[in-house]
């Protein structure tokens, strides 16, 4: 039983010590990628531009799935320590948010545009309305649904690319925890 734990502790040593080896090798370009929908996005095929008009100030990404349907916009503030950046992107699919849809309930009509189907889905997920609202006018929760979808992949997206334009730092910075003390001043 002895021999048992020793070589188990010995196995445990060897299994640790090459995931430490492996974590300190400097990545190649390859190694930066993300799964969205199955695809593997490496970062440094992504195109990065400077945004216009209502994004001046933000830089457009562009070379992602579904870049017909959400365009990305980002802001990068990350210095050696710390990762900061602001993603916001733009629905492409020109979705109208005032669209009425039509439904009866009870023998009396309703209407009720897009913008608060999507707010019910949103706010009261599970309730008796977004499930009757879900399977009546199923088109709007599944735009709705993408629309969450993407905002998530959005930020990933990002975040692997920023951590491929600043890949000399990854694994040098801190984490991202901001300690205030009990007045809102930074430790």
């Amino acid at each position: 039983m002895t021999r048992k734990i020793i070589l188990l502790m010995v196995f445990c040593f060897f299994l640790i010590s090459t995931c430490f080896a492996e974590t300190s090798k400097e990545k190649t370009d390859d190694q930066y990628f993300v799964i969205v929908n199955q695809t593997k996005i490496y970062a440094k095929n992504l195109v990065v531009t400077d945004g216009e008009g209502a994004y001046d100030g933000y830089l457009k990404m562009s070379g992602y799935p579904r870049d017909d349907k959400f365009q990305i916009y980002f802001q990068d503030t990350s210095d050696d320590n710390f990762t900061s950046m602001h993603v916001t992107y733009q629905d492409l699919r020109g979705i109208d948010l005032n669209e009425y849809f039509y439904f009866t309930y009870n023998d009396t009509e309703y209407k009720i545009t897009r913008a608060k189907t999507n707010n019910v889905f949103l706010s009261y997920p599970g309730t008796a309305f977004e499930l009757f609202l879900r399977k009546n006018f199923p088109g709007a929760y599944n735009d709705w649904f993408e629309t969450q979808a993407f905002s998530t992949d959005a930020e990933r997206i990002v975040q692997c690319y920023i951590d491929y334009k600043h890949k000399a730092n990854v694994g040098k910075r801190g984490n991202d925890t901001v300690k205030l003390d009990s007045g809102g001043v930074l430790k």
